[in-house]
């Protein structure tokens, strides 16, 4: 069935689900009252209010995090927050202490806080604030300040927006459509659900039970709607299979079209930055929807299938772990096998695909001296996480990858075909994708499990070692060849991946079932 695009007015004010009575002890609400009255100022305000919960002679530690879960960089939020001021229950303003990088204290007297601020809203990253003149979007840990220990407190957040402006969030809406108000269970549920704001434009298509929007800034750049829901529509319904996912109450693609790249993942939306230039180039279309695959993939492998350190988060310290290269690695890896499996891409544009991830790999001198394993672990200090990998370093996006490619293979081999990563990750997603997230080691377990045969080796050569990994096993399953190639046009040649034309029918029925041709 053909994807319906939404065009009405009317029906564009239904970005989030329909309006939901607020949940009970609603007298224990955490509420942030976000206003915009000045675009040209580039800021927003903010009221957060907190219910009685401290002795009179306690003190309030206020704080903001120091990351944005799923972009492991450390951050300077406070230095983007303005004039803060906090009152009690009367009115009366109490004195605020700095209390460190990206703390306040405030003394009050139990009956209740009240703490207003202004917001700076200058940023382009996928984790930071914007406020612009047609458009705004708020990222969770840039946006709320809050009272250390009311963290599982649940939380209403209410805009006030220029005239005709619209806003759309993965969170549950609250009140009227279209009146801007929402709720979060708790404040990570909050933290993980950006709020874009704007004269946007919005369309609708279905999945699974599950409705999906896309939401973009009207006016800068030429989008064809009917275009990216297409392509999108297509590898959300191959995703959502690929999982057997039941349904959610909503996903929401947020898309700033804007002169900056990268995107972000989260538990029902993702928000992406995309380069208008670039945007209107085949070669950057195709960049745009794989970027979409692999935020929607994330949904999925991270968000909720996910390593044990990733959630429940200390907002104030950065977590270490060993296995980024599941997360990252294995969604690059099947977000493009969904495009693919869906129809959206070719066979030759998928091995053009992990044949660039490939030449990446080989080319980088780091991969002979950090291991998948390191990469991780040192994710905060060598990388801008997990990108633009030194000569020293290997990126586990692109060996994730790559690894995922090589395992694949080795579990379809040792099974004689009828087991491969596709049921690794599956069973994963039962075993894993709850409240607790897997240990470091259960993964490889499961992949032991499905493949009947040890791993260790495998993970020792190519996850915990900087040693240049065999591509003999795959590439003789499949019937490939991987070969350097002349570019033709006196640049430097790359390696390729192609389909061996004396492939036999074995390997060309092996390939069929891996990539869904």
């Amino acid at each position: 069935m053909k994807p319906m695009i939404l065009a009405a007015m009317a029906v564009l004010m239904l970005v989030s689900v329909p309006a939901m009575a607020r949940p009970a002890g609603a007298a224990d609400l955490v509420r942030y009252a976000i206003s915009i009255e000045d675009t040209a100022s580039r800021t927003a305000t903010v009221e957060a209010s907190f219910p009685p919960s401290r002795p009179a002679d306690a003190a309030t530690i206020l704080y903001l995090p120091v990351w944005t879960p799923g972009y492991y960089v450390r951050e300077q939020y406070k230095d983007d927050v303005l004039n803060l001021q906090a009152f009690d229950g009367a009115g009366r303003e109490l004195a605020v202490e700095d209390a460190g990088p990206n703390r306040w204290r405030v003394a009050h007297s139990g009956d209740g806080l009240v703490v207003r601020y202004t917001l700076a809203g200058t940023g382009k990253s996928v984790s930071t604030n914007t406020v612009e003149d047609r458009y705004a979007v708020f990222n969770g840990s840039a946006t709320y300040v809050t009272a250390k220990g009311t963290e599982t407190l649940p939380r209403e957040v209410s805009l006030s927006l220029p005239q005709g402006w619209r806003s759309a969030s993965g969170l549950r809406e609250a009140g009227e459509p279209g009146a801007h108000r929402y709720l979060a269970s708790d404040y990570a549920e909050l933290v993980d659900s950006p709020v874009m704001a704007g004269d946007l434009q919005v369309l609708e298509f279905e999945s699974a039970g599950t409705p999906h929007y896309v939401v973009y800034n009207r006016g800068a750049a030429e989008v064809d709607d009917a275009r990216m829901v297409a392509a999108l529509k297509p590898m959300a319904d191959e995703t959502r299979r690929f999982w057997e996912a039941p349904p959610w109450r909503k996903y929401v693609f947020m898309i700033a079209f804007r002169d900056a790249r990268g995107g972000l993942e989260h538990a029902h939306s993702t928000f992406v930055n995309v380069e208008p230039k670039r945007f209107a180039t085949p070669a950057g279309y195709r960049a745009f929807v794989s970027l979409m695959a692999h935020e929607y993939q994330h949904a999925f492998n991270v968000k909720r299938l996910r390593p044990m350190e990733l959630g429940p988060f200390d907002y104030e310290a950065t977590p270490t772990l060993a296995g980024l290269w599941i997360p990252e690695g294995l969604t690059s890896y099947y977000s493009n096998l969904m495009l693919r499996r869906s129809g959206s891409i070719g066979v030759d544009d998928y091995l053009a695909g992990l044949s660039a991830q490939i030449d990446r790999l080989q080319n980088s001198p780091g991969r002979l001296r950090q291991s998948l394993e390191q990469s991780s672990r040192e994710v905060w200090t060598n990388s801008l996480s997990g990108v633009a990998a030194s000569d020293d370093t290997v990126s586990y996006y692109i060996k994730g990858e790559v690894a995922g490619f090589l395992l694949d293979a080795r579990i379809r081999r040792v099974t004689g075909g009828d087991r491969s990563l596709d049921d690794v990750m599956r069973e994963a997603y039962r075993r894993y994708s709850g409240d607790a997230g897997f240990r470091h080691g259960d993964f490889e377990a499961v992949a032991e499990e499905v493949a009947g045969v040890s791993l260790r080796d495998w993970f020792a050569t190519v996850v915990e070692s900087a040693v240049e990994v065999d591509y003999a096993e795959a590439l003789d399953w499949y019937g490939l060849v991987l070969e350097r190639v002349g570019a033709g046009d006196g640049s430097e040649a790359r390696w390729a991946l192609s389909v061996n034309p004396d492939a036999d029918q074995a390997q060309r029925r092996r390939l069929a079932e891996w990539l869904g041709a």
